[in-house]
């Protein structure tokens, strides 16, 4: 779809609120409201069913908390701990973004309405957000060092984000996503 103006766009992207009775070119656009500081506690008791059906149905042993940092990306956040938390992180955090992934659509599902629902499990998204950026910096340091690109791992969506915004003011790099599904990974190229 090609959008011929700002609005046209704006309203595009707009999330979709919609039952299956209404045909697909009748359902009703919102605007998501601008989200009040704190958890939106509607969010936060579907959210808390959901997860703790979830993790029941994985039999997983762990205690859920709402984390009491504000984060302006979620509607909630979640923080896990206990004996199997690391089960619940997985390969590279992968079963960690799907378990999230799922959790979100059902959410969004429930409550008629779109909403941001993030897990974390031990701090584990953090350690991995400061591993990838010292892996930013140390390709970024071979590049320089031996004058040629530097190609990256495969990476999720997520990590490669993380990848391009470490190194966007870098002087000297810049970052590009080559490949497909996923073995996309992210190469590191000298600035002319």
């Amino acid at each position: 779809m090609v959008a011929d103006s700002d609005d046209d766009s704006e309203e595009a992207s707009a999330p979709v609120a919609a039952t299956k009775s209404e045909p697909r070119q009748q359902r009703e656009r919102r605007e998501r409201e601008p989200r009040q500081p704190g958890p939106d506690p509607e969010v936060e008791k579907v959210a808390a069913e959901v997860l703790d059906y979830l993790l029941g149905a994985m039999d997983v042993t762990v205690q859920t908390f709402v984390s009491e940092e504000d984060s302006t990306d979620s509607d909630v956040a979640f923080e896990l701990e206990g004996e199997d938390s690391g089960l619940l992180i997985g390969r590279r955090g992968e079963t960690l973004q799907s378990l999230q992934f799922l959790l979100n659509m059902i959410i969004n599902k429930r409550i008629e309405r779109s909403c941001y629902v993030t897990i974390d499990v031990e701090g584990y998204r953090e350690r991995r957000q400061e591993n990838l950026a010292e892996t930013a910096d140390r390709a970024a340091d071979r590049a320089v060092g031996s004058g040629r690109e530097q190609t990256l791992q495969p990476m999720t969506a997520a990590d490669r984000r993380i990848i391009h915004m470490t190194l966007a003011d870098h002087p000297d790099v810049m970052t590009e996503s080559s490949g497909e599904g996923d073995q996309r990974r992210v190469v590191i190229l000298l600035k002319d």
